[in-house]
C-alpha cells in the first residue's frame, strides 16, 4: 500500500519532484530547524522508488538534486554562522555565548576541520550543525566548500545507489514498508539516543 501511494505522489509531482527533493535536502543542512528531517533514509528511499516500476524518475537527476541541495544548504549555514554567529560570540558573554566556547570549537576546527566537513553529510544533525559552526569559527571558505561537496557527493551517490540496488531485491519489494520504516529509525536513533542520555545525566 505504502508503494502505491508513493509512485502516485511521485507521478503527481512530476519534475517538481526534483525540486523538492533538492529543498528538502537543503533545508535539513542548510537551516538549523529542520535538522530532524532523516536524509539518509530519504536518499535510500527516494533509490529504491527510482527503481521500483516508476521510470519517471532518473537517479542521474535524483543525485544532482540532493547534491546541490547539500551544497548549496552546507553555504547558506556557513554564511548565516558568519553573519550573526561570530558577532554574538565576539559581542557577547552570556552562558551560553562566551568567548571561550567559540575558541573551544575553533580548536577543535582546527584539528578535524577537514575530516568533519567531509564525513558529515554521513551523520545526522552534525551534517545541519557543521557549516553553521564552521562559519561562526570563521574557517577557511574554500576548504569547507571543497571538502563539505566531496562529502555530499559521495553521501548522495552511496545512499541513492544503495537504495537502487537493495530496491530491487525480491524481499525488499516484498516488505518496502519495513524498509523504510528501518531506514527511518536508523537514522533518527543517534538523536534520541543522545537525548535520552543528556536526561539521564541532568
Amino acid at each position: 500500500m505504502l508503494n502505491q501511494y508513493l509512485n502516485e505522489f511521485v507521478l503527481s509531482f512530476g519534475y517538481g519532484f526534483y525540486l523538492l527533493l533538492f529543498l528538502l535536502v537543503f533545508l535539513q543542512i542548510g537551516l538549523v530547524p529542520f535538522f530532524f528531517i532523516p536524509g539518509n533514509a530519504l536518499l535510500f528511499t527516494v533509490g529504491a522508488i527510482a527503481v521500483r516500476d516508476n521510470e519517471s524518475l532518473s537517479l542521474i537527476l535524483l543525485f544532482l538534486a540532493a547534491f546541490f541541495g547539500g551544497v548549496f544548504g552546507g553555504l547558506c549555514s556557513y554564511k548565516l554562522g558568519s553573519k550573526f554567529g561570530f558577532p554574538l560570540f565576539q559581542s557577547s558573554n552570556s552562558r551560553f555565548f562566551k568567548k571561550q566556547h567559540l575558541e573551544n570549537v575553533e580548536s577543535f576546527f582546527k584539528d578535524n576541520g577537514a575530516s568533519l566537513f567531509f564525513l558529515s553529510p554521513f551523520i545526522p544533525n552534525v551534517r545541519t550543525l557543521a557549516p553553521l559552526f564552521a562559519g561562526i569559527t570563521q574557517s577557511s571558505l574554500s576548504q569547507f566548500t571543497f571538502l563539505s561537496s566531496l562529502g555530499v557527493a559521495s553521501w548522495a551517490l552511496i545512499f541513492l545507489t544503495l537504495g537502487a540496488l537493495f530496491g530491487q531485491t525480491p524481499s525488499v519489494k516484498e516488505n518496502f514498508e519495513l524498509v523504510i520504516l528501518g531506514a527511518a529509525i536508523v537514522s533518527l536513533a543517534p538523536g534520541v539516543l543522545r537525548k535520552i542520555r543528556k536526561r539521564k545525566v541532568n
